[in-house]
């Protein structure tokens, strides 16, 4: 092994060790304990596409904002994590009460989903698959700055 394989195996190193963390992150998430009054957490597992890269895998993570102004909508706020070279999203968003697993809503925040941080909207929807507590995710992400980029992603959507 000479230098150069050397240099190349330890910058593989970190990527290799993104998709470990990962799960013991949601892991972790899975074990806290939750008191009785507390909002549902949803954590959504699926694939990612973002733009300028391969898909990729990718986790989102919601909660709830209780005492949302807004009458007969939901507020939450949400981390959302491609699997890909540090890229992110962070939203408020609000969205309709789910109706036995179906729901849309539309929100805004601040991610890098390509090269560069900044403003992101996001669309959001979910559709029933009949298991309690379980939904198909949609999810689109999208900025006026071609920098920060685009992300679609497709999974599926678990309350805890």
């Amino acid at each position: 092994m000479n230098a150069r394989d050397a240099g190349t195996l330890l910058r593989m190193k970190p990527n290799m060790l993104r998709f470990p963390t990962l799960l013991a992150v949601a892991a972790c998430a899975f074990a806290l304990p939750m008191p009785a009054s507390a909002a549902p957490v949803d954590m959504e597992f699926g694939a990612s596409i973002p733009s300028g890269t391969s898909a990729s895998g990718a986790v989102a993570i919601s909660d709830q904002v209780p005492f949302l102004p807004v009458s007969g909508a939901v507020g939450q706020i949400t981390a959302f994590l491609p699997l890909l070279d540090g890229r992110y999203a962070a939203t408020a968003e609000v969205r309709t009460p789910d109706t036995h697993g179906a729901y849309f809503g539309v929100g805004a925040g601040v991610g890098r989903l390509n090269q560069a941080t900044g403003l992101v909207v996001d669309a959001i929807g979910g559709v029933p698959t009949g298991m309690p507590n379980v939904s198909v995710a949609l999810r689109f992400y999208a900025s006026t700055s071609r920098g920060v980029g685009t992300a679609g992603f497709a999974g599926l959507r678990i309350r805890l």
